[in-house]
């Protein structure tokens, strides 16, 4: 691991030293350490692909050599991460409100710390999923624990994409905002952390190590073997140590007596992604490890090497189960879709809405870590998106529309993104009332598509499609035995029935069913990927149909068991990657704009107080120069019209020309601007 340090802050700082990290009792982390004069070499080797992570030590980025060699070297330096090195920002400080911008960072997790003033902190709150690295404890940080430095807040940590980032801690000002101060990205194991605070100068070390630690992870591979055992004449064994110190990667060793004695989430196994078994042992040795926290570790591109055996020569079949599990394959290719496509949902109608909110339930139920989850399909991320989409429908009513159908698909999305239970129980209600005429096929995807409505189930099934879905609710009764089970799946196998028929009978069996279900299902439907590749593809695709199947394969796959692939780089996906950064770059330039925005809107209300202020005073003064001079000047009518006309045009012309020059910068009061254009002087400035 590369440590970045000011030489100029460590000359001068008794806590910038580079004691703070070699009393880490991380044996499988070696620092080296950098300055401003070394740095070149940093990059070099980041370059090379030969660090596991680095590190930029409090206020290194203060140094102008350090931060233009790291801007400098932004081409690599994103390399490195997107290949998987780890890398770990710690304070800045910065005066008040001076901003230095990370852009060296690859475009998602791009950052800028910001100076603050007079932010003293008051209390500080770790996340409950930081524990000790070397125990199961979790971890707390007092203000009595910062050391000799006092507990105060220097600068600010901005994201530029505040959705790619998780708090790892926050802290309480003594004005009572809180702010976060430790963030971790989304990537798989979390490889890109930031901190406010000064981890390496504090007294109490264990949060610095919690970072150090998970910084490391994704390059780690950890050998497991018996006591004593020598593996120097395994020519298995050899490449495969040789393969997990490539790039940057980092091996360490620790010996077991039985393979059940790996817990993945206890230490020291859940500091390292890859494990790697001894001979000794083989898969069938192996049934400890079936557990949520193996899966979590292969969601998040980790890997599990064992023996399976040897070949009938005596060479041994060495077989690793690792990449992304094939349910969150579907859900990346969908993502990537989604960032292309997302602005059709908006004009779209209700069902597809709904569709949406069901892939992404789909998505996270699947996955063992939510941060596995592609960030534009957590349920979070969608409910969001579509709350605007969600409110022009209702406009405030208990119904949509009048109509059954979207009101129940209004209904059921906002109950699948978790809206507040007050929001949904209008529409419920609203169908429930049943003050309405509607058709048997709406009332009958209501009772699908909400548990628990209580509503009388339609006995006029005419229409054959009022007949494939009274079988859908038929089914979900009495599961896999029904005969209806036969006749849905017969539409499923037929390749000339609709994709859209196909796809909501395909969601819905899958939807909270048995596993014999599930298996005539996924025999019945084998054609869906082929049909969602076509989807995904044409110009104009079927939103619904694309969303219900994405939905369908991700629980068959999900349920059909974990399976090693190798992923290929397509075309049309590293299209998509440039047009979800292109629309990255436009989101942080609206950000950029609605921030400038917010200081003109409070400069300008300051200029329109000031210049408002300013033409009453000066109305004021002439007023009661004018008073006084009615007291002490004895005159005729026609001669006070001679005095007051001058004065009545002077003080129009000098309101007409603080009118224009305030109009120049929109400082101008609404009171004056309608004097200046009733009077009809200055026009366009």
């Amino acid at each position: 691991m590369g440590v970045v340090q000011s030489s100029s802050e460590r000359d001068h700082n008794s806590d910038a030293d580079r004691d703070s990290f070699r009393r880490l009792t991380l044996p499988w982390v070696e620092f080296q350490f950098f300055d401003e004069h070394s740095v070149g070499d940093l990059y070099r080797r980041v370059e090379d692909m030969s660090l596991s992570a680095v590190v930029y030590a409090s206020n290194s980025l203060f140094s102008p050599a350090i931060f233009e060699a790291s801007r400098a070297a932004a081409p690599c330096i994103g390399r490195a991460v997107n290949n998987g090195m780890g890398l770990v920002v710690l304070q800045q400080f910065l005066p008040p409100d001076v901003v230095r911008t990370c852009d060296f960072l690859p475009m998602p997790h791009q950052i800028e710390y910001r100076g603050v003033r007079d932010c003293h902190i008051k209390r500080v709150q770790v996340n409950e999923r930081a524990i000790d690295v070397h125990g199961r404890a979790a971890l707390t940080l007092g203000t009595d624990r910062f050391g000799t430095r006092s507990p105060t807040l220097w600068s600010e940590v901005k994201p530029a994409f505040r959705g790619e980032w998780r708090p790892i801690a926050t802290v309480e000002l003594r004005n009572t905002r809180k702010v976060d101060v430790i963030l971790r990205s989304r990537t798989p194991r979390a490889r890109l952390i930031v901190s406010a605070l000064p981890l390496d100068w504090l007294a109490d070390e264990a949060l610095l190590g919690y970072v150090i630690a998970r910084a490391v992870r994704s390059r780690g591979t950890l050998y497991l073997h018996p006591d004593g055992e020598s593996v120097a004449n395994d020519v298995s064994m050899q490449l495969a140590f040789g393969q997990a110190v490539l790039q940057g990667g980092h091996l360490s060793h620790h010996s077991i007596r039985d393979p059940r004695d790996v817990q993945v989430r206890d230490t020291p196994y859940r500091h390292f992604s890859h494990l790697l078994f001894s001979p000794r042992w083989n898969w069938s040795d192996l049934s400890a490890l079936r557990s949520e926290g193996t899966k979590s570790r292969l969601e998040n591109e980790g890997s599990i090497t064992a023996h399976a055996g040897t070949f009938s020569d005596g060479h041994p079949l060495l077989v690793t189960v690792g990449g992304r599990p094939p349910y969150l394959e579907v859900a990346d290719r969908f993502a990537n879709w989604l960032e292309v496509n997302a602005e059709r949902f908006r004009d779209a109608p209700t069902s597809p809405l709904r569709a949406l909110a069901v892939a992404a339930v789909a998505i996270e139920s699947a996955a063992a870590d939510t941060d596995a989850v592609p960030r534009s399909m957590s349920v979070e991320e969608v409910r969001n998106y579509l709350r605007s989409y969600v409110v022009r429908r209702r406009q405030g009513r208990d119904n949509v529309d009048g109509h059954v159908l979207p009101t129940a698909a209004i209904a059921s999305a906002m109950e699948l993104l978790r809206f507040p239970s007050e929001e949904i129980a209008p529409l419920r209600s609203w169908i429930e009332r049943g003050d309405y005429a509607s058709s048997t096929a709406s009332l009958q995807q209501a009772l699908l598509w909400l548990p628990g409505l209580r509503l009388q189930r339609p006995r006029a099934v005419v229409r054959s499609i009022d007949k494939v879905y009274d079988d859908l609710l038929t089914v979900r009764e009495e599961g896999h035995t029904s005969s209806s089970l036969s006749r849905l799946c017969a539409i499923l196998s037929d390749g000339e029935a609709p994709i859209s028929l196909r796809a909501i009978i395909a969601e819905n069996l899958t939807e909270g069913c048995d596993a014999q279900t599930l298996a005539r299902v996924a025999g019945s439907a084998r054609t869906l990927q082929s049909d969602l590749e076509q989807s995904l593809d044409a110009g104009h695709p079927p939103l619904e149909a694309v969303c219900l199947i994405v939905a369908t394969l991700i629980r068959i796959r999900s349920r059909s068991g974990l399976q090693s692939s190798f992923r290929q780089i397509k075309l049309e996906e590293s299209q998509a990657q440039r047009t979800v950064d292109l629309r990255r770059d436009l989101e942080s330039m609206k950000q950029h704009v609605a921030d400038n925005a917010e200081v003109l809107a409070a400069t300008q209300n300051s200029g329109r107080r000031f210049v408002g202020s300013l033409v009453v005073a000066a109305a004021t003064i002439l007023g009661l120069a004018f008073v006084l001079l009615l007291d002490h000047v004895t005159a005729d009518l026609s001669t006070w019209i001679e005095i007051a006309l001058p004065v009545l045009l002077t003080f129009t012309a000098m309101a007409a020309y603080l009118g224009a020059r305030a109009a120049r910068v929109g400082c101008e009061p609404r009171w004056l601007r309608a004097f200046r254009d009733f009077m009809q002087v200055g026009g366009e400035p």
